[in-house]
């Protein structure tokens, strides 16, 4: 996985110029607004509104890869303190922790491999667009729909009624969809294939741990290789011919015969085709790649040798995140890419600007190292539970 790009690494001269020194103003104090003048406020928005979304990412990912990696650490018997608003040496030291805890533990595992799967992330095309409101010049001109824009992916909405047609369900850990098709993560229900779990009735191959890796002839929760009946916590594609109510909290990808809400895509949105900002509008597309709704994948342990059980179940609770977080790195890059597009711009068109302004832009610089420091220690400690070194 490319790991993701330092904002300092593809800053301008001039960027990196404005910075040294400077006693930095908010993009909404009056000194910022009497500097950079009304040709500049759209793009200042933006930029007081992506630097918060950087901040609050940068935020989100200390908390959740320290608290998965002091969640590994500790059940492999290591001491981990981590404050409630960890720092980036806080996050290393637990995730260097969680390294420890998996090379004693797994020292008697013998071949070790992960199952991975589902695990995606969307962006909010509706609160692209609206941010692209903003920066827009021709205010009568009409952009293509959302279906048009999405690129690279799938449109999905939030769906009242039935899912129809070459349609998808999708669920999440927290809220399983109504699946009837092929579950690409934890399938609850009847299984016609190879379960991988808990199987409540008949199995025709147990593992060692008494769980199921055959057919089950009752309720299977686990992996199902072919049809699943039931809930799912990933994708389920949906048999030709089936017609489900994916759940009011789920998302359908395909056709909505109630009211579709919420249209969100699983790739990039095109550059709007109405005249406007620029620089604005690239804003506007690296925060919505910023706030992009993520569902972990789902994980399974699998080894020939022996490992504690509370350990493989720490695993497999907390590998999602930081294998996750590896899956949604290369999508960061390009957001710092898109808000450094607008940075620039306000640099070269106004000197002044660029100088009130310096406090926002140290603190996107600050925030993007910051999720550079949890990508690569996420990295590093999910590597470990391959059996690999991590990079």
């Amino acid at each position: 996985m490319r790991k993701i790009t330092r904002f300092t690494g593809i800053m301008t001269p001039v960027m990196a110029a404005v910075l040294v020194g400077m006693p930095g103003c908010s993009g909404d104090d009056p000194i910022a607004g009497a500097a950079c003048g009304a040709e500049l406020e759209a793009r200042v928005n933006r930029l007081n509104s992506s630097v918060q979304a950087m901040t609050d990412l940068a935020a989100e990912l200390r908390l959740s890869v320290g608290t998965a990696c002091k969640n590994i650490a500790e059940a492999g018997g290591e001491t981990v303190t981590l404050p409630a608003s960890p720092t980036d040496d806080d996050v290393s030291a637990a995730c260097a922790s969680a390294e420890a805890a998996m090379t004693a533990q797994l020292s008697a595992a013998g071949t070790i491999s992960l199952s991975v799967t589902g695990g995606e992330c969307r962006v909010n095309a509706e609160a692209q667009v609206s941010c692209e409101g903003s920066c827009k010049v021709d205010v009568a001109c009409e952009e293509p729909d959302i279906s048009v824009r999405c690129k690279g992916g799938e449109v999905s909405v939030e769906c009242s009624g039935e899912c129809t047609g070459t349609a998808t369900c999708e669920g999440s850990a927290s809220v399983a969809a109504n699946c009837e098709g092929t579950c690409s993560a934890t399938c609850e229900g009847t299984c016609s294939g190879t379960c991988v779990g808990e199987c409540d009735g008949e199995c025709t191959v147990m593992n060692a741990d008494g769980s199921c890796n055959g057919q089950c002839t009752g309720n299977c929760t686990g992996n199902c290789s072919a049809t699943c009946e039931g809930t799912c916590t990933g994708k389920c594609e949906l048999a030709a011919n089936a017609s489900v109510t994916c759940n009011a909290e789920a998302r359908c990808e395909g056709e909505c015969t109630g009211t579709a809400t919420a249209p969100t895509c699983s790739g990039t949105v095109d550059p709007p085709t109405c005249e406007g900002d620029a620089e604005c509008e690239a804003n506007c597309e690296g925060e919505a790649k910023l706030e992009a709704e993520c569902t972990p994948p789902s994980v399974q342990f699998v080894f020939s040798g022996t490992v504690e059980a509370d350990f493989v179940a720490a695993l497999e609770a907390n590998l999602p995140v930081l294998i996750g977080l590896q899956a949604t790195g290369e999508g960061f890059v390009d957001a710092a890419g898109d808000i450094v597009t607008n940075i620039e711009g306000i640099v070269s068109a106004s000197a002044g600007c660029a100088v009130a302004l310096a406090g926002k832009i140290q603190a996107a610089v600050e925030a993007s190292v910051s999720v550079s420091a949890s990508v690569s220690v996420s990295a590093s400690a999910s590597g470990k539970a391959s059996g690999g070194g991590g990079s």
